[in-house]
């Protein structure tokens, strides 16, 4: 059955009744936008299901974006994976911003009275499930790179803070002739004194 021709039912029906036309329209669109809703409110139920304790991390994971795409850095490599992070007008930190507003929007579901009353005017959680579907196609292979980024910075980072922790320690250099020469070997949880 046409969702229009239901629309149409339900607007016969009340316009019908002994009540002014406007109320009529009103109340007929109020009551078809909450059964419009209905339709979508399992799927936004299961979603946010997925979210449930997101939304602090998600802020975290803005913050670490933004600090890695605001850095200059010298380095090529990190030069490079601060690029993947800000591609033309995408930014992940704005994306995950969006992601979060959307799931914050949602969660006001939860509250039955402003469910319906949102529902039944503006459809305003079938919209914002609607936006998070468009950002999920729209930003998903940007967002996965994003976080493969954020792993080589930590990576980078460790490693970064393990040299700094040990500046007596020395980094192997690859050399052409495909040649291993070791001096003064030793293994970094061996104390110098038994070397």
């Amino acid at each position: 059955m046409d969702i229009t021709y239901i629309s149409y039912t339900f607007l016969f029906i009340y316009l019908s009744f002994d009540i002014t036309i406007f109320w009529k329209i009103c109340s007929s669109i109020f009551i078809f936008n909450l059964f419009y809703f209905s339709t979508f409110a399992k799927k936004i139920q299961l979603d946010l299901s997925h979210f449930e304790t997101a939304a602090n991390q998600l802020e975290q994971y803005r913050s670490i974006f933004q600090k890695i795409e605001s850095e200059n850095f010298e380095s090529k490599l990190l030069n490079q994976l601060q690029g993947k992070l800000v591609e033309g007008n995408y930014k992940a930190s704005t994306a995950i911003s969006k992601l979060s507003s959307y799931i914050d929007s949602l969660h006001t579901m939860l509250n039955l009275p402003i469910a319906v009353l949102f529902n039944g005017i503006f459809l305003f959680h079938v919209r914002k499930y609607l936006d998070l579907l468009k950002w999920k196609q729209s930003s998903n292979a940007n967002f996965v790179e994003a976080f493969e980024v954020i792993g080589r910075v930590e990576a980078l980072n460790s490693l970064a803070n393990f040299s700094f922790n040990n500046p007596a320690y020395v980094f192997s250099e690859i050399n052409e002739r495909k040649m291993i020469q070791f001096q003064n070997l030793g293994h970094p949880l061996i104390p110098e004194k038994f070397e």
